[in-house]
Formats: C-alpha cells, structure tokens, sequence
C-alpha cells in the first residue's frame, strides 16, 4: 500500500522545487520543440514527458516517468519528515494524493515565478554519460545561449527524471542538514543504505557535470561518510 501523507502537515518550504522552477526559467516560447522521441525510451521525450505531465496533472503518469526515490527524498527534505515514514516512503511509495498535492504546488510555484507554463519549456537535445555504473543524461531546455538543465537517470533503458541530480549544487547543504538528521543505529542503516544508493550517484552526475570543485568533492564525499550503514 502506497504511504499516505497528510496533506493537511504536507506544507512544504517551496525551496527546492523553486530552485528547480528558476532552473527552467531560460524557457523559449515556442513550445517544447518539433522533434517527438518516445517518453521513457529517449532522455528527452522523458522530460517532454514530464513537463506535460506536470502541466495537466497527470498523476499516472508523473509516477511512471519520475524516480520516485528522488521525489520522497525532496518531500521528506522539504518537510522534514522522521527517519521512520522517510524508510516506509521509500519502500511502499507515495499515495497518489501526495505525488499530485506536490506537482500541483511546484507547477504553481514555477508560472508565479515565470509567468509561463512548463508545457512551453523547449527541450533540446541530451548528453549521456556513466557514474558507477549507472548512466545519466544531461537534457538541456530553454533558451540555447544559456540552457537550463533536467537529469534523467536510466533504469535498463527506461529513462526517468531525477529530481535530485536536477536540483543541482544549490541541493548539497539542505540535504547534508537532512541526512545529519537521521538517528545513528542498527534501526537506521536500511533507510542509509536505501539513501545512499538514490542520492550518492545523482550527486556524482552533477559533479561530473561541472567544473571541478575542491567544496563539492569533499561534500560529496561527507555526505557517503554518513550514509554508510
């Protein structure tokens, strides 16, 4: 049975999914360009996918293109939620009331801040790539002088949105804060080791697609300190 999360407590800080929104914010008006590659076989039909999806409130199909991992980590972020739902999130998924409240508050929060539609955002072209194993794609939207940036992460060839890796540098002191928050212990190192599988590679892949930076190495590396069980 999928977690249930009361929406009345669910009254998240809007940080991360505005960060996200500013990252799109580069959105050319001429819509999400002509060429139509298959949502989830192709990174970016997957994140024309997304932002149709988002835009019409698809819930259906919002959990079928989204690592689902990725969004119950930026949920239990941005609402601090206790180690134990974080664990039960992870293992029986988000109830459908939740994923929508979400998507219809990032969508939101993204016309406020743009005055655009997130079917608009023109998506152009991906670059894909490997850390540990796992392969990422870059997907690169908005205006082509100055690109915003979605990462998709590749599960036997069915490509699904990242919130985590999309969300960027700006996301490495929250979810430091985050992680230092979960209690030391035998009753916690499931929930660290399920952790540290969905957050560690979506870090490496910003790293990797960045300059190289002495701060976010050692951040990174922090961070798998503490998410070893």
């Amino acid at each position: 049975m999928a977690w249930p999360l009361d929406l009345v407590t669910l009254q998240p800080m809007k940080l991360l999914r505005v960060l996200v929104a500013t990252s799109l914010v580069l959105a050319a008006c001429g819509g999400s360009g002509a060429t139509d590659e298959p949502a989830s076989t192709y990174p970016t039909g997957t994140v024309r996918e997304w932002l149709v999806a988002v835009s019409t409130r698809d819930v259906a199909r919002l959990v079928n293109i989204v690592d689902q991992d990725s969004l119950v980590i930026v949920i239990a972020i941005e609402n601090q939620i206790p180690a134990d739902d974080v664990e039960r999130m992870l293992v029986q998924g988000l109830a459908a009331e939740t994923i929508a409240d979400y998507w219809v508050s990032f969508a939101g929060a993204y016309g406020t801040y743009t005055g655009l539609a997130l079917d608009s955002v023109t998506v152009r072209g991906f670059e894909q790539f490997a850390v540990e194993d796992i392969v990422f794609a870059r997907v690169e939207v908005g205006d082509d002088q100055d690109p915003g940036v979605v990462f998709t992460r590749s599960y036997d060839g069915i490509w699904k949105v990242d919130l985590v890796a999309t969300l960027g540098d700006a996301l490495f002191p929250v979810i430091e804060d985050f992680v230092r928050g979960i209690p030391n212990g035998d009753e916690t190192s499931q929930l660290r080791a399920e952790l540290r599988e969905a957050i560690l590679p979506a870090l490496l892949a910003i790293d990797s697609q960045k300059p190289e930076s002495e701060r976010r190495a050692t951040a990174i590396a922090r961070l798998g300190a503490l998410l070893t069980p």
